[in-house]
């Protein structure tokens, strides 16, 4: 006969928590590299959503369909060849925003009829987005996730002090009516299990149980070196699970704070790498911080 085991309600909870606590990271993650894949800048007439063609020297001519096809076969090869369609397509809504639209006005109109001329700009550069989609075949339902979820859209209106200048005596700046595109680079970083157990390996190695100002039996290259190891915020989480499943600290800001207490040079280097894994990951700028010689590691944040 089975024993059956009854848990009270704090228990199961605890129990659930520890188990998606354990199996909820030792994956890799989407990053937003920063670095541009495609780069697109328009001018645009007053008034108008259609652009001047950068082909042109009369600064008057619009694109001709033949170089518009060709801005959308390239933003479509920027996101095949640079693997970004591909973290796109196995990640879907969980990658953070990488595509960056930009849409600018100049003083002529009003701010009302301005903020009407952006957003078709800002529809003008969209529908190059959603051409160079369609030819990749992603579909049309996925195509508006990514138009609205994983784009930031930005109209900056002229920086005319209307408090203190006439617009109509002051002259236009046409380079205020502008349009463009960015496309940031989409890659796939993280460890898996055995590299965070690697990287646990090696930090017991620059470890020591004997530390205090007076002997200082740690080796902080080690700790250090293996930190750089650390690819993504999932990989901070998941190395501190790691260290706090091995009983001996409570979790990785606890270790660094024993290990590294006396050495501020070292603590810095590794708070700026994690930092830097955390803004990469869309977290909170104070996320990763030392104050009075400690490390603080948000990893709710």
């Amino acid at each position: 006969m089975k024993k059956v085991i009854k848990l009270t309600e704090s228990e199961l909870t605890a129990l659930v928590k520890r188990v998606i606590k354990e199996v909820a990271a030792l994956e890799p993650e989407p990053i937003e590299t920063g670095e541009p894949i495609a780069l697109y800048f328009f001018e645009f007439p007053e008034g108008k959503a259609t652009p001047i063609s950068a082909y042109r020297t009369d600064k008057k001519s619009g694109y001709t369909q033949k170089e518009i096809n060709q801005i959308i076969k390239d933003i479509a090869d920027s996101l095949k060849m640079s693997g970004t369609l591909r973290v796109l397509e196995k990640y879907g809504s969980q990658v953070p925003p990488f595509i960056h639209l930009h849409a600018g006005t100049s003083h002529s109109g009003s701010g009302e009829v301005n903020a009407a001329v952006a957003g078709k700009r800002l529809i003008f550069l969209q529908s190059l987005l959603i051409k160079a989609m369609d030819l990749l075949g992603v579909d049309s339902s996925v195509i508006k996730s990514i138009i609205v979820n994983d784009s930031n859209s930005r109209y900056d209106p002229s920086k005319i002090n209307r408090n203190f200048s006439d617009p109509k005596k002051k002259a236009v700046d046409p380079r205020e009516r502008f349009g463009h595109i960015i496309i940031n680079q989409l890659i796939e970083a993280g460890l898996e299990t055995g590299g965070i157990q690697s990287v646990q390996k090696g930090l017991n190695r620059g470890s020591s149980v004997i530390n205090t100002w007076a002997v200082d039996g740690v080796d902080e290259d080690i700790i250090v070196n293996n930190i750089l190891k650390l690819q993504s915020f999932s990989d901070i989480i998941d190395l501190s699970n790691s260290i706090s499943a091995g009983g001996v600290w409570a979790d990785l800001e606890g270790f660094l704070n024993d290990q590294l207490f006396d050495d501020s040079s070292e603590m810095n280097t590794v708070a700026r790498h994690l930092g830097r894994l955390a803004l990469r990951s869309n977290k909170q700028s104070d996320t990763i911080r030392v104050v009075g010689g400690k490390i603080s590691i948000g990893l709710g944040r």
